[in-house]
């Protein structure tokens, strides 16, 4: 599985342009931890308590929208597929 930060994620919902209650539709994870990880990607960047399992969902989520995540030494990014 690829190193995601919080940031990615809530940079990939703001691409995707959807709400935080859709992505809770789309990937069956709830509300409130949609927004705890939002929350802590404009504090302090960090998953902490963060199931792996709940991230997964988020991840195939993503990929339902063709949302995809890159990370290389320097730079962490997110794309989506034009359609």
């Amino acid at each position: 599985m690829h190193s995601i930060s919080p940031r990615q994620l809530a940079a990939a919902r703001a691409l995707a342009g959807i709400s935080q209650q859709e992505l809770a539709e789309l990937s069956s994870v709830s509300l409130g931890t949609i927004k705890r990880i939002e929350t802590a990607a404009s504090q302090n960047g960090s998953f902490d308590g963060l199931r792996v399992a709940t991230l997964k969902k988020l991840l195939e989520g993503f990929a339902q929208l063709e949302i995809t995540f890159e990370e290389d030494n320097e730079r962490l990014g997110v794309s989506i597929k034009q359609k």
